[in-house]
C-alpha cells in the first residue's frame, strides 16, 4: 500500500512537471495564459493531466478517448477525474475503421494540443495527422511525447528492445524468464504453452504498439501542419528542475537524436 501510494506520488508529480513544461513551452510560443488558449488532450485517460491543467489557470481544457468496447461509458465516467472528455467507443484500437476515427470537436477549435505517451499506440497515423490538424486553430501548436523505437526496454512490456524485435524465439524466451511477464501479463494467459504466450505477446506488440521511424513521422504529418519537428531539447529546456540543464547537452549531436530513438520523443506540430 505504502509502494502503490509512493508510486501514485511520484506520477502525480512528474504529470505536474510536464504541466509546467508544456505551459513554459507553449509561452515561448506566444501562446500564454492571457491569450485564454484552448487545449485538447489527445488520449486523455480519466483526466489527471486535464485536472492540472486547469488548476495551473488553462481553464478551457477538453480531453478525447478512446476505449474499447467492452468498457461502458458509465463505467469510464465513474473514473474520470475532469468532465470536459470525450469518449470514442471502437473496436481494438487496431482495427478502428477508419471512417468511424474523427474526433467529436468542430474543426479549428483548440489552440494547444498534447499527448502524453499516446502516440505509440496509434496504429495509422495519416487518420490521426488528418483529424488533428482538421481540429487545430491556425497559429495552433501540438506537443506529443511517446517512447523511441530503441527504447532499452519497451514500455509496456519491459521486453528488451520490444519496439523493434517481435521474433517468436526471442518473445518464447522473454515469456520463459521474465518477471515482468510473470506479474503483469501471465495471470491473463493462464493455461496457455509458451508458444501461445508469445504468440499472444507478439500480437500486442504488432497490433497494439507501432513504433515508426522519425522519417516516416515526418511524411505523414508535413502535408497537414506548416511545421514539423522532433525538438526534445528546445521542449526539456523548460523543464522544472535538473532535466532543464540536461537539455543543453541534447543540444550537441547526436545527444537529441539518440535521445529521440532510445528513450523519448518529443514531436511539436505548428499549424
Amino acid at each position: 500500500m505504502v509502494k502503490a501510494t509512493a508510486v501514485a506520488e511520484d506520477r502525480s508529480v512528474q504529470q505536474s512537471k510536464f504541466v509546467t513544461c508544456c505551459l513554459r513551452f507553449f509561452e515561448s510560443e506566444g501562446l500564454g495564459l492571457e491569450s485564454d488558449p484552448k487545449l485538447l488532450e489527445f488520449g486523455c485517460g480519466h483526466g489527471e493531466l486535464l485536472a492540472q491543467f486547469d488548476a495551473a489557470g488553462l481553464h478551457q481544457c477538453f480531453g478525447f478517448e478512446v476505449a474499447g468496447l467492452k468498457q461502458s461509458p458509465e463505467a469510464f465516467n465513474a473514473q474520470k477525474k475532469f468532465e470536459n472528455i470525450k469518449l470514442l467507443r471502437l473496436p481494438m484500437i487496431g482495427n478502428i475503421p477508419l471512417e468511424q476515427y474523427a474526433l467529436p470537436f468542430e474543426s479549428e477549435e483548440f489552440n494547444l494540443v498534447v499527448s502524453n505517451v499516446v502516440f505509440e499506440h496509434v496504429m495509422n497515423y495519416e487518420t490521426v495527422a488528418r483529424e488533428l490538424s482538421r481540429t487545430t486553430a491556425p497559429g495552433g501548436v501540438q506537443v506529443h511525447l511517446f517512447p523511441g523505437p530503441l527504447r532499452p526496454l519497451e514500455g509496456h512490456t519491459n521486453l528488451p528492445f520490444g519496439g523493434a524485435l517481435h521474433s517468436l524465439w526471442y518473445l518464447r524466451l522473454y515469456v520463459l524468464v521474465s518477471p515482468y511477464y510473470r506479474r503483469h501479463w501471465a495471470p491473463a494467459h493462464a493455461g496457455l504453452s509458451n508458444r501461445q504466450r508469445a504468440e499472444r505477446m507478439r500480437f500486442y506488440l504488432t497490433k497494439s504498439c507501432n513504433y515508426p521511424s522519425r522519417r516516416k513521422i515526418k511524411k505523414i504529418f508535413s502535408p497537414y501542419f506548416t511545421s514539423v519537428s522532433f525538438e526534445e531539447a528546445n521542449f526539456f529546456s523548460h523543464w522544472p528542475g535538473g532535466l532543464a540543464k540536461v537539455a543543453k547537452v541534447m543540444r550537441i549531436p547526436p545527444a537529441e537524436y539518440l535521445h529521440n530513438v532510445l528513450r523519448l520523443r518529443v514531436l511539436v506540430l505548428r499549424k
